[in-house]
């Protein structure tokens, strides 16, 4: 037996005494059948080359701002302000490019700040090393000065007191102790 001579028959009631045959052979479905089948197959197969396309084309849309920043960003961290983000959308990435933008700008003024700062102050502990040294060269100059009459002083007293000096060289001593403090004084 033929598929092609296999007949399906339908018989619907459409009046009372009405009915409507219709009969079509199996291998006529069969063929609408694989050719729906053949149809889903290749919209299927466009369908998912579409998809991947658009998917990618989108992917590259989002991920190439985002390597950008990123690339900038790195910049930043390693102290590179010169270079800047390029805005040219209105969305939330076009936003983050702006704030990176902004915090660029201020991390370079802040640093450059710093810098003078940190010059200033170089200045003035050099300063303070310097007005130091020469304290220390004043106390050491002052005790030298000071260290001479007063062992003058200590020995004439000393001498005094022991009654080493002669008493016509007793006024002379007291003299010499006298003008030594008074050139201290």
């Amino acid at each position: 037996m033929d598929f092609k001579e296999i007949m399906v028959l339908f018989v619907e009631k459409i009046g009372e005494d009405k009915y409507l045959a219709v009969y079509s052979p199996i291998y006529s479905i069969g063929e609408s059948i694989k050719i729906s089948k053949d149809f889903t197959l290749i919209a299927s197969i466009i369908s998912l080359g579409l998809s991947i396309f658009l998917s990618i084309l989108i992917s590259r849309k989002i991920t190439k701002p985002i390597k950008s920043i990123s690339l900038v960003a790195e910049k930043i961290s390693n102290l590179d302000f010169n270079e800047k983000l390029v805005v040219e959308r209105n969305d939330e990435l076009g936003d983050l490019c702006s704030s990176i933008n902004k915090m660029s700008d201020s991390l370079k003024f802040i640093i450059e700040d710093l810098k003078i700062t940190n010059e200033r102050l170089k200045l003035e502990i050099e300063k303070e090393k310097e007005i130091d040294k020469m304290r220390r060269e004043f106390i050491s100059n002052v005790n030298h000065e000071l260290k001479t009459p007063l062992a003058l002083i200590k020995g004439y007293t000393e001498g005094l007191k022991d009654n080493v000096a002669k008493e016509e060289d007793r006024d002379y001593y007291l003299n010499v102790i006298e003008d030594e403090c008074n050139n201290m004084d």
